[in-house]
């Protein structure tokens, strides 16, 4: 378990700010995706009056990734369609990459989630793990944080199916999970 996630769940709750920007790699694949719907899911969790968007930048080419996204009917920004960013956003949390590869210097980000060897300075808090996936990761903290999916809500259909989506991909994202157990 990733010590700074629960001062990162302190400084969001006691920020009161509910426009939170999840920034995802360039051509963001299921993994990214998956995380994104994974972390809103735990930041609506703290604040329920938190706004999530899915930001990218590129394009969404692999026809596994626009099946994903159309398919589950998952509405994602790009950035280059935003006028400007820092004003759009009280919070900037990076999933699957790291704020180095995504955003400007000028943006401070609060946490960065990732499964690739790497670091950053650019994040307040992080959790940077060699897991398969870093969808195994926000898995872990939905988990720790008693979140339950429920097949009865809509959205968190979306969310089970977008994890389980990465899952099948790659199997090895499972161990952490199987580890622990």
């Amino acid at each position: 378990m990733c010590k700074s996630f629960g001062k990162f769940k302190e400084a969001v709750i006691e920020s009161k700010e509910e426009r939170v920007a999840i920034v995802m790699h360039d051509n963001p694949d299921p993994d990214s995706i998956a995380s994104a719907l994974g972390l809103e899911r735990i930041l609506k969790t703290w604040n329920s009056d938190i706004k999530c968007s899915f930001l990218y930048s590129g394009e969404i080419s692999h026809s596994q990734n626009k099946t994903m996204v159309n398919v589950l009917n998952i509405r994602l920004v790009n950035m280059a369609e935003i006028e400007d960013i820092k004003e759009e956003f009280d919070i900037f949390i990076t999933v699957d990459v790291l704020p180095e590869r995504c955003l400007d210097k000028d943006i401070d980000v609060l946490m960065s989630i990732d499964h690739h060897r790497a670091d950053t300075k650019r994040s307040t808090f992080t959790d940077i793990r060699p897991v398969g996936a870093t969808s195994s990761i926000i898995w872990e903290h939905m988990q720790n944080e008693g979140i339950k999916l429920k097949k009865s809500d809509e959205q968190d259909a979306v969310i089970a199916t977008a994890l389980l989506w990465v899952l099948r991909q790659i199997p090895q994202t499972l161990l952490p999970i199987i580890s622990q157990t």
